[in-house]
């Protein structure tokens, strides 16, 4: 037998975007409270060294993204339109009921550009269509 394999390639491939979000969601939900003292990270809990190895930490708590608060951005959910271009009307729902707030659906139509022909020399050439969305607002 004549040559050598010198040449060896390995593929590795990411889990489906769903499953590293509910693996990130599980280790925001189980941070781990710090404080600094003294130039140092100092845990409030007993965990092992073991177990702190792989924790998520923080220093504050994080804000609440259900009520408006303008310091830090957030719009809050009250009033929050959510169209169903973007995500499903189950997923607008049940980020409403998340933050405890009702929500109200309403089938809308839009007009938009469709069946667009190019027309020789120069210009472009559109039918207009209408396209049924659903908006869903979160409210009290």
């Amino acid at each position: 037998m004549t040559g050598s394999c010198n040449l060896k390639t390995c593929w590795r491939q990411l889990a489906p975007f769903e499953v590293i979000g509910a693996k990130l969601k599980l280790k925001y939900r189980n941070a781990l409270r710090v404080t600094f003292v003294n130039n140092e990270l100092k845990e409030q809990s007993n965990l092992t060294d073991k177990k702190k190895e792989k924790k998520l930490v923080y220093l504050d708590s994080s804000p609440d993204y259900c009520v408006r608060n303008d310091t830090v951005g957030s719009p809050g959910m009250l009033g929050r339109v959510c169209s169903s271009h973007d995500v499903t009307t189950t997923k607008c729902k049940m980020l409403c009921n998340s933050c405890g707030l009702k929500h109200h659906t309403v089938e809308q139509v839009q007009l938009v550009k469709c069946r667009c022909r190019f027309v020789w020399c120069c210009s472009v050439e559109c039918d207009t269509c209408t396209k049924k969305y659903s908006a869903t607002t979160c409210t009290t």
